[in-house]
């Protein structure tokens, strides 16, 4: 039997091929949209997303916690909910292996990156974190405000630095909420 050549798209292929172009196109737009002189700042959220920082911060509170049992027992949360974000991140990565932006133009990173975009990692990493510490830590208003700003730029700026598609980063952003709710309803209780 002789395949249709003539055959048309189906629906669903029509489908994901715009909503990838709306993304290209929305990506685009934001990079094109920041002023050069925002660049420094967009690098500092990419160092303060970078899974490097948070290892750096984990080990400074674990060598300064002391006897304080509750610190260690939010770092040992924390360290699980950090694994669990690079199996989850990467294995999605390496299911999808979508390339990164053709956009970026020095191509410089902060630290050196995988090869993939989707999901994004600091996107996912920033969410954790932010609920994460949100759960635990009770804080001011003010406070928790800012959290909640510093994740979305940090997020926002995955998108500006060219380094993920607005995609990337919801993906990301959905993966980092899923990791809390692993993290908060089920690793806490089985120590």
């Amino acid at each position: 039997m002789a395949k249709d050549k003539g055959k048309s798209p189906s629906i669903t292929s029509v489908m994901l091929k715009t909503i990838q172009a709306v993304d290209i196109q929305c990506s685009k737009m934001l990079v094109k949209s920041h002023h050069p002189l925002l660049r420094p700042i967009l690098l500092f959220f990419e160092f303060l997303g970078n899974g490097f920082t948070w290892i750096a911060l984990g080990l400074y509170t674990y060598f300064t916690a002391g006897d304080d049992d509750v610190t260690m027992r939010l770092l040992y949360l924390f360290t699980c909910g950090f694994f669990l974000d690079l199996a989850m991140v990467g294995s999605v990565k390496l299911l999808f292996k979508r390339p990164r932006p053709e956009m970026n133009a020095d191509g410089s990173y902060t630290f050196s990156a995988d090869h993939y975009s989707f999901p994004s990692g600091h996107a996912s990493r920033a969410f954790f974190v932010c609920f994460f510490f949100l759960h635990f830590l009770r804080f001011h208003f003010t406070l928790r405000f800012l959290i909640y700003t510093t994740t979305i730029t940090l997020a926002v700026s995955r998108i500006m630095l060219s380094r993920h598609y607005v995609s990337d980063v919801i993906a990301g952003a959905l993966l980092g909420r899923l990791n809390y709710v692993i993290i908060t309803s089920y690793v806490m209780y089985w120590w």
